[in-house]
């Protein structure tokens, strides 16, 4: 059977069975963010106030999960996520604070769905080798890409998937961690699944350490799959093109929104060198 879809079954056999328990603990959650919001208001963005009443219960279960269904741990974790978004203002984080030649690398990939109903981010690992004096932006495509995630989840029913794509990879390990920290810190763990595709002998060195940048307990849901185990669960309307599916990304009209890197670095002091930098990295992986 395939490894993702009898993850996803037993998940669904977990949530139906424990309903009532979940439900009492989502509650209770719900209300003591509630309470504390009320309570101390100018600690937090008003439009995370608001999503309280509106999120969806998998949003909530994500954070009880993500502490073992302790209320306590799973209050204190969603309260710092929440003090966290306000102090970095990630509610305001758009393409337009994101240079275009960053978006163009493609690493970040958050679009389509599976058959099951989770949104997708793909990582792309044949772009992961960018240059260091870069880490900062990928980091904030990186937010800005989890935000969309984030998102879908409290507006739907389904937690998302991370899906590595190991050909050819090119790996900075230090971006990686970097991203992979900053998600399982500041946010609840609303994954469904995390896959690795086609992973060659050399990377299954990396994958070794990269699987140590998650916690423990998630690990039994981190897959190394091939691309017919991948495409059982995603059809082709939703493959990301780089994989052969008709999923194409970006459209013109988003990329308009991203201005030019030369622009980006005048404005925000960045190092000179810096639109030579990534132009010689998106020369490198153009064929990949």
């Amino acid at each position: 059977m395939n490894p993702i879809v009898e993850s996803i079954e037993l998940m669904q056999k977990r949530y139906k069975d424990d309903a009532t328990k979940i439900s009492k603990s989502v509650e209770t959650l719900r209300r003591m963010a509630q309470e504390e919001c009320a309570q101390y208001p100018e600690k937090y963005d008003s439009r995370d106030v608001e999503l309280l009443d509106k999120s969806t219960e998998i949003s909530m279960i994500s954070y009880l999960e993500s502490h073992g269904w302790q209320i306590q741990s799973a209050f204190e974790s969603l309260r710092s996520h929440s003090l966290w978004r306000k102090q970095v203002n990630l509610h305001d984080l758009s393409l337009s604070d994101i240079p275009l030649e960053i978006v163009q690398t493609g690493i970040f990939h958050p679009f389509g769905k599976d058959k099951f109903g989770h949104p997708l981010l793909f990582i792309r690992m044949s772009r992961c080798g960018t240059p260091k004096e870069a880490s900062h932006l990928m980091v904030k495509y990186f937010l800005w890409s989890a935000e969309q995630m984030r998102s879908q989840v409290l507006n739907g029913s389904h937690k998302f998937a991370m899906i590595f794509d190991c050909r050819k990879p090119q790996v900075n390990l230090s971006l990686v961690r970097e991203i992979l920290s900053l998600y399982t810190t500041y946010y609840p763990l609303s994954v469904a699944y995390i896959a690795f595709l086609d992973m060659n002998f050399s990377f299954k060195m990396v994958y070794q350490v990269i699987k140590y940048f998650f916690p423990k307990y998630f690990r039994q849901q981190m897959f190394t799959i091939d691309l017919d185990t991948l495409k059982e669960v995603i059809d082709d309307d939703n493959m990301p093109f780089f994989i052969g599916g008709k999923q194409i990304g970006f459209s013109e009209k988003n990329l308009t929104l991203c201005p030019p890197l030369s622009e980006y670095i005048a404005e925000n002091e960045e190092p000179s060198d810096l639109k030579e930098k990534v132009e010689n990295f998106l020369n490198k992986v153009a064929d990949l």
